[in-house]
């Protein structure tokens, strides 16, 4: 299959045919998607944005596509959409910064612990060798997080979600915590991780068109 076709929106529809090949697993996560997004602790208004949060963090063209759509039906206007997507954006920027401890170990001929303790003293580090940028990035999670369209504590909780794509324990301990503090219950807590979990599927199922289209095109 040419590259210029490998993302094209077509192959979105092709998804239908992990239905028709195996209906079961297509059709529980059909499920998993309604309860997800319904209306709960959280609106559904809220859910949408939080996936476009991490529609971005996925990498995910096809979950953009189709959350967007569906945040504008939902009510999210431009202006919320766009600041839950820069989310998305400075999560995986920030959950990159996370893994620097690991190359400050590695520059120090240490590798014995991946989630080392000294993560603090190493991140300090980081910023005497590379304090430019450093503060470059500080300043755009500061503008990232302000009380704009969305409260700031609503895009914590983005965030939180984002994190869980990302497979940062560091910020979703941090994150969890912010959460509590800004007074989320748990259900609204657990009920944003659940977009993240829902999306990640969603991700690889959106993704999985390619994969129907190159069984299709083997059957001709």
């Amino acid at each position: 299959m040419p590259l210029d076709q490998i993302l094209h929106p077509s192959l979105l529809a092709k998804t239908q045919l992990l239905t028709k090949w195996a209906p079961k697993p297509a059709n529980a996560f059909a499920a998993l998607a309604t309860s997800t997004f319904s209306n709960a602790a959280l609106s559904k208004h809220e859910k949408e944005l939080i996936a476009i949060g991490c529609a971005h963090t996925l990498r995910c063209p096809y979950c953009i596509d189709y959350h967007t759509s569906l945040a504008l039906e939902a009510g999210a206007s431009n202006e919320e959409i766009i600041e839950a997507a820069w989310v998305g954006i400075i999560s995986e920027t920030t959950s990159s910064v996370s893994q620097f401890p690991i190359t400050i170990d590695a520059l120090n001929s240490d590798l014995k612990n991946y989630q080392t303790e000294n993560s603090v003293e190493q991140l300090k580090q980081l910023r005497e060798m590379n304090e430019g940028p450093l503060k470059s990035l500080e300043h755009l999670e500061n503008k990232v997080f302000e009380n704009k369209v969305l409260k700031s504590s609503f895009k914590h909780l983005i965030a939180l979600a984002c994190a869980h794509n990302t497979r940062d324990p560091q910020s979703i301990k941090r994150l969890t915590k912010m959460a509590l503090k800004a007074e989320f219950s748990k259900a609204q807590i657990t009920e944003s991780v659940w977009v993240a979990i829902e999306m990640a599927a969603g991700a690889s199922f959106g993704h999985a068109g390619l994969t129907a289209a190159l069984l299709e095109s083997s059957d001709n």
